[in-house]
């Protein structure tokens, strides 16, 4: 039976280079293995096509009839990874907390521990006091957050 540790080494051992990070691997014992990779510049179709031929040489006693699915995470699927986080810097997102709080902005820093978003608040109560928007910046620890994904917007 394949691991998430086997499947690793594979994709290190066969197709990798520095550009290339790995997101995430989710096996469905029996069933199915899906790979996400991405990189700075995106992922092409050919590039997953190509390490998914790759794996599937390499990993072909282990995977016996399970289904292989290689491709990148997408504009939906939360952030997994530190460099998802630096390839998006300057980019908007939604962060959620572990305590269901909520917070949009455009992402600005990356380190170690965590990141920093520009949001626009209201500020002002209103009344006499009008209503203002007021550009900050939070700080979040990764371990404080419950996901954070690109905020799509159609205008």
């Amino acid at each position: 039976m394949v691991t998430k540790e086997r499947v690793q080494e594979a994709i290190e051992k066969s197709f990798w280079d520095d550009d290339f990070f790995l997101v995430d691997v989710q096996i469905i014992p029996g069933k199915k293995v899906t790979v996400y990779v991405d990189r700075e510049n995106g992922i092409t179709i050919d590039e997953c096509a190509e390490l998914s031929q790759s794996l599937l040489h390499t990993l072909e006693n282990e995977l016996e009839d399970m289904e292989l699915t290689v491709s990148s995470p997408g504009l939906t699927m939360s952030f997994r990874v530190k460099e998802q986080y630096e390839k998006n810097i300057s980019r908007n997102v939604e962060v959620v907390m572990k305590d269901g709080e909520k917070f949009k902005g455009k992402l600005l820093y990356v380190s170690d521990s965590g990141f920093s978003i520009l949001t626009r608040e209201v500020t002002g109560t209103g009344g006499k006091k009008k209503k203002q928007e007021e550009a900050i910046e939070r700080w979040f620890a990764f371990d404080e957050v419950k996901s954070t994904k690109i905020a799509v917007e159609f205008k």
